[in-house]
């Protein structure tokens, strides 16, 4: 606890450098900018057809990505519990579809963070 406020700042800093390095990038939608925000996760949405093609460039060149997180009615216990299946929920679907956490940790030097951004510019989105 005692190094929290340094960590959320890092966070910070690290999130002001991909929203300035990734925006307009094609093929990339970045979360809405929040003043006050932690940044615990960094999530961008990528074009639905290309998730696993771009989730496996970014795992292939050595950035370790995360998806988060399979929505809540399709979760087994969910499912089981409710009946819940694929496609009673299709906005919630679609954005697990897309979404893709992007490496955010506060011992992530600006180096680190740039070449996370290089790796995404140089991405082939067709």
């Amino acid at each position: 606890m005692k190094r929290l406020d340094e960590f959320v700042e890092r966070r910070r800093e690290i999130a002001e450098i991909y929203f300035n390095e990734l925006s307009g990038v094609e093929g990339v939608t970045l979360p809405p900018k929040k003043d006050g925000h932690a940044w615990h996760l960094f999530i961008v949405r990528v074009k639905e057809e290309l998730h696993g093609k771009f989730f496996m460039y970014l795992r292939d060149n050595d950035i370790r990505l995360q998806v988060h997180y399979r929505p809540v009615p399709l979760q087994p216990y969910y499912r089981k519990k409710f009946g819940y299946s694929a496609g009673d929920f299709p906005n919630a679907e679609r954005y697990y579809r897309q979404a893709v956490s992007l490496p955010m940790f506060p011992l992530m030097t600006d180096d680190d963070v740039q070449r996370v951004c290089e790796c995404i510019k140089n991405f082939s989105w067709r």
